[in-house]
């Protein structure tokens, strides 16, 4: 079972997980989703979290207080893209998929973060009894798991937005576990 070193930071709403999060990569991705035809940054993020209903959710803040740890024992998200890099999804946590590295340290997004790591982030995950999945953040958290990989330090100030999913969600997390949906920008990166 997995135990996660979180100090509790404070509730959170979605609207302000939300507000923050569009505050953060608004105008960076602006380009990129209007030429896929989205009007709005809300209209484009908006597709993956419709089944997940995160506005009727309990949210807190936490940080992470060691990231070393707690980071690779997470699962990345049921994104579809993703699923070139684990073989079943019980393999899929960040450090599995930190292994190969030939492929993830070429992945753009990753390669990125870990040249550039950002002193403080914010992950948006979801937990259901000791698994974590994470929504927001996916490149960010392989990126810690390949420098723990390469025995590099990890001093970063990073915090998740957290729901738990009781039990009466287990067809909503097996549903997502089970079947990884095709986000509005995969392929796109």
């Amino acid at each position: 079972m997995n135990n996660f070193d979180f100090e509790p930071i404070k509730e959170i709403t979605w609207p302000e997980i939300w507000a923050d999060w569009r505050a953060l990569e608004e105008e960076h991705w602006r380009a990129h989703y209007q030429a896929r035809g989205y009007k709005t940054w809300d209209e484009w993020r908006q597709k993956y979290w419709q089944s997940i209903k995160p506005e009727s959710r309990i949210w807190s803040l936490m940080k992470i207080k060691n990231p070393k740890t707690d980071i690779p024992k997470f699962f990345v998200g049921p994104f579809r893209g993703w699923a070139k890099y684990y073989t079943y999804r019980d393999h899929s946590t960040f450090a599995d998929i930190a292994k190969l590295r030939l492929e993830t340290e070429n992945e753009i997004p990753a390669k990125y973060f870990v040249n550039n790591f950002p002193a403080s982030v914010r992950l948006i995950g979801l937990q259901f009894e000791d698994k974590i999945m994470i929504m927001e953040g996916t490149h960010r958290c392989l990126a810690v798991s390949i420098l723990i990989s390469q025995g590099k330090s990890v001093n970063f100030n990073i915090e998740i937005a957290l729901t738990k999913l009781g039990d009466q969600n287990q067809e909503l997390f097996n549903n997502l576990w089970n079947n990884p949906v095709q986000m509005p920008f995969e392929n796109e990166l």
